[in-house]
C-alpha cells in the first residue's frame, strides 16, 4: 500500500509541477502516503510489544 501511495504521490505532483493538477490533488495524496506509512509504523509497534510480550510470558526477563 504504501509503494502505490507513494507512486499516486510521484504521479500527482508531477502533474502539479507540470499544471495539469492543482495542489489540492498534490496534498491529497500525500495525506493518503502518511497514512499508509503510519498504518505500517504501527503494525510494527504491535508486533514488538506482542514479542516483549510473549518474552515475558514465558519467564524472560528475570533476575
Amino acid at each position: 500500500m504504501v509503494e502505490s501511495n507513494k507512486k499516486y504521490y510521484d504521479f500527482s505532483e508531477s502533474r502539479y509541477k507540470n499544471g495539469v493538477d492543482t495542489f489540492l490533488t498534490v496534498l491529497g495524496s500525500q495525506r493518503s502516503l502518511l497514512s499508509s506509512q503510519q498504518d505500517v509504523v504501527s503494525v510494527k509497534l504491535g508486533y514488538l510489544s506482542n514479542l516483549v510480550t510473549l518474552y515475558k510470558v514465558l519467564g524472560g526477563g528475570q533476575i
